[in-house]
């Protein structure tokens, strides 16, 4: 009696649960996923979405390959709500998972395959701390498949804040470098190179605050960071020609104590001549080419600091430098 109702209950399962080993999957075992509605470019915090997702075999083989594993299904949306349902092929059955950020479903191994799972995921797009984020709406991990075998579908979020941020700081930003670059040429520095650094990054800027406006916030990022990226080159060049001049100006100073020492000498061999004594002046003078020769060496330092972009230790140096010249030459 017993084998009759086990011969029974077999012949009325047509689901088979059984196990078998796992080929890994790849997307060229699916079907290209269907996505309903198609989803915008661009989204804003707090907007309310929701779409459907399908995911089926490329062929009737490969419906019986990608069942028989764990599929799992999640989403970063805020408030979300996800519905999943398995549908077998034949007149094999239908299972409904449901949730609200994530779904396991445990895909059973059916002898016609899987036929297809349908997604469904609603939602509010979440805040995001920089100015366009990917996020990700809905994740899928594949038990036993390549990380793409079916891709995730995202979004990406703008935080306008952040945007008008960024513009109040490039903006400020260019009109500080345009001060100093006037106070370069003021000082009769050339600053032709550096001017096309900052007429290129105001271009920028302004196409990036008109694409923002336009809503095209993807080239008005591009754009803007641009605008930095020519502000900081001007910002760097000019701080370089400021200390190029720095230098020149420290080497002429260096030049009159070198001057300041030919009149000593010259002044010991007059004394002499006369049979006066010498011997202060000696030291002295002698102090002088000391100093001279450990100034010369510590602007050559300055030099290597600038030809490496080492800017602060180039102006630390030029003004220790200028210092103990000061120093020396009021001695």
């Amino acid at each position: 009696m017993l084998k009759k109702i086990c011969l029974i209950f077999l012949m009325l399962t047509p689901l088979i649960w059984g196990v078998h080993a796992a080929k890994t999957l790849t997307k060229d075992n699916f079907a290209e996923p269907i996505l309903e509605p198609k989803l915008n470019k661009y989204y804003l915090p707090n907007t309310q979405i929701s779409f459907n997702f399908t995911i089926q075999p490329k062929t009737d083989d490969d419906a019986k390959l990608i069942d028989g594993r764990i599929y799992e299904f999640n989403t970063s949306l805020e408030s979300p709500e996800m519905k999943v349902r398995v549908e077998y092929g034949g007149s094999g059955p239908v299972r409904i998972y449901q949730d609200e950020d994530y779904i396991r479903a445990d895909v059973k191994d059916w002898e016609d395959g899987l036929m297809k799972i349908y997604v469904r995921v609603s939602g509010k797009v979440p805040a995001v701390n920089k100015r366009i984020e990917k996020v990700t709406v809905l994740g899928i991990d594949i038990q036993d498949a390549e990380e793409d075998a079916v891709s995730d579908v995202v979004i990406y979020v703008v935080n306008k804040d952040k945007f008008s941020s960024y513009i109040s700081y490039l903006e400020k930003r260019y009109s500080e470098i345009e001060s100093r670059v006037a106070e370069l040429e003021e000082k009769g520095i050339s600053v032709v190179s550096i001017k096309l650094k900052l007429n290129s990054a105001k271009n920028k800027l302004e196409d990036g605050k008109t694409y923002f406006q336009n809503g095209d916030y993807g080239n008005a990022n591009s754009s803007l960071s641009e605008a930095e990226n020519f502000l900081n080159e001007a910002a760097n060049l000019s701080r370089k020609t400021d200390l190029e001049f720095e230098i020149e100006l420290t080497n002429k100073k260096l030049e009159d104590m070198f001057a300041k020492m030919t009149e000593l000498e010259l002044l010991i061999q007059s004394l002499k001549q006369k049979g006066e004594s010498t011997i202060n002046y000696e030291i002295k003078l002698d102090g002088y080419k000391k100093a001279y020769s450990d100034l010369k060496t510590r602007i050559s330092q300055a030099e290597d600091f600038l030809s490496g972009g080492l800017y602060d230790d180039a102006q630390a140096t030029l003004d220790e430098v200028r210092k103990s010249l000061d120093e020396e030459m009021n001695d």
